[in-house]
């Protein structure tokens, strides 16, 4: 018996002896579904209030993330646009002390 082939059964055997498992790979599935109440009629407000010492394009205020911040928390059941408006402002402010985004949610009718 040649060594390759040794070395390759003593591998075998320990690898089928060893307990060991190995992790499952991590995929892209949320770990848990929100709890959303479905069926829902209602409708929502949005409002993400930036004040800020340089004001921005509005396009670049990223109201995406923090809406979808609320999806994701179950405040909001969705952000479609037939249930949801969303409204994007900003404040100009003196100090950088001053500086914060607010995020309002009112239910509408």
């Amino acid at each position: 018996m040649n060594v390759t082939r040794q070395w390759y059964e003593n591998y075998q055997a320990r690898r089928a002896s060893s307990g060991a498992k190995l992790e499952q790979r991590a995929g892209h599935e949320p770990l848990e579904t929100p709890q959303v109440k479905e069926g829902d009629s209602a409708k929502f407000s949005v409002i993400v209030t930036s004040y800020r010492r340089r004001l921005l394009d509005e396009d670049n205020l990223c109201e995406k993330y923090h809406v979808d911040a609320l999806r994701y928390a179950g405040i909001l059941p969705s952000d479609d646009p037939a249930t949801t408006h969303i409204t994007v402002k900003q404040v100009k402010v003196a100090t950088k002390a001053q500086e914060r985004t607010e995020i309002s949610v009112t239910e509408i009718g």
